[in-house]
């Protein structure tokens, strides 16, 4: 079941192609959004971002990015003489956002309440910088980040100079923030597998407390469960079957290409991750998310993963196969 997300039901709305606004009406938008701001003294400029036009802060606001993807999506189920009023209000969350970035929290409830835990690729530039994190697995980090009213910001190294919370206090309270984040649908989807899905920031980074998930559906996980995670509004899993582990394997990579098949949001990670029953994590493999199923088959990059090769050995196997 797709998430019910902004990026749905674009194909009929004025101005919108394909389920996707034409280029010349999201420059039109972000250049709007553009000069708005500017009227209440915040100067930005235009940039490429991985989902579309971004509006990046400069000079005082250097570090500040306003990715432009879920304006676009909300305007395109509106007629045109709605989009001024819409647009009126993302610039107040905006600017709301832009007030508090330059007053970090000050006490230790202010910050339990504003930091969250986000998954994130580490490599992909950041404005103003990346966020402090910690080891994930495969192409992940898990970064913290500071919650506003219509967006994230990465709570970078300088910002810890005064916060009264240690490292390890701020990843407990974001991942505990992250855990209540709402959900739009979760449950089976069929097969085996079971999926999450979100309209936030923060569906996807729930993996890193998967533990949490697990104990609150009737799954046997006895055997650890496979999880995917290829954009950051949703997450799937599937409990490994000891004498068909490659089953599991299978319903993920089918889950990671349906995603990216059906949604807009930028790629998150392609791999497929292992948790084992005392909560390890390791990337097993990495199916290519362009690859269609040719013959009824698909490559799939098998990863050293001993906890998982185990599993697969016991079963007679060697490694991710086709499927």
């Amino acid at each position: 079941m797709p998430h019910a997300g902004v990026a749905f039901g674009l194909a009929d709305a004025p101005g919108a192609v394909e389920n996707t606004f034409e280029e010349t009406t999201l420059i039109e938008i972000a250049l709007t959004m553009r000069a708005k701001l500017a009227a209440h003294g915040i100067t930005t400029e235009l940039a490429d971002g991985s989902s579309g036009p971004e509006l990046h802060g400069t000079n005082t606001y250097e570090g500040m990015i306003l990715p432009l993807d879920k304006t676009a999506f909300e305007l395109a189920g509106h007629s045109r003489s709605k989009w001024n009023t819409i647009l009126d209000v993302r610039v107040a969350q905006a600017v709301s956002m832009t007030a508090c970035l330059g007053k970090p929290p000050s006490t230790a409830e202010q910050w339990r309440a504003a930091v969250r835990t986000r998954l994130i690729d580490p490599d992909e530039a950041r404005p103003g910088g990346g966020p402090v994190y910690r080891p994930f697995a495969g192409n992940l980090v898990l970064g913290l980040y500071r919650r506003f009213d219509g967006g994230v910001h990465p709570v970078v190294p300088a910002l810890l100079g005064d916060c009264p919370l240690t490292i390890d206090e701020l990843f407990e309270a974001g991942q505990r923030n992250t855990d209540e984040a709402p959900l739009v649908h979760s449950g089976p989807i069929g097969a085996g597998a079971w999926a999450l899905h979100g309209e936030g920031f923060f569906t996807a980074s729930k993996a890193a407390n998967l533990g949490r998930i697990l104990g609150e559906i009737d799954v046997d996980t006895s055997a650890g469960v496979l999880f995917a995670v290829p954009h950051k509004h949703a997450l799937g899993l599937h409990p490994v079957d000891r004498r068909d582990p490659e089953w599991a394997l299978r319903s993920m990579v089918l889950f990671i290409q349906d995603e990216i098949a059906q949604h807009v949001d930028p790629l998150l990670s392609a791999f497929v991750f292992y948790r084992a029953p005392d909560g390890e994590i390791e990337a097993v493999a990495l199916p290519d998310p362009g690859q269609g199923s040719v013959g009824g088959t698909r490559t799939i990059l098998s990863l050293p993963a001993p906890r998982f090769d185990a599993i697969l050995e016991a079963a007679g196997t060697s490694g991710p196969s086709a499927g």
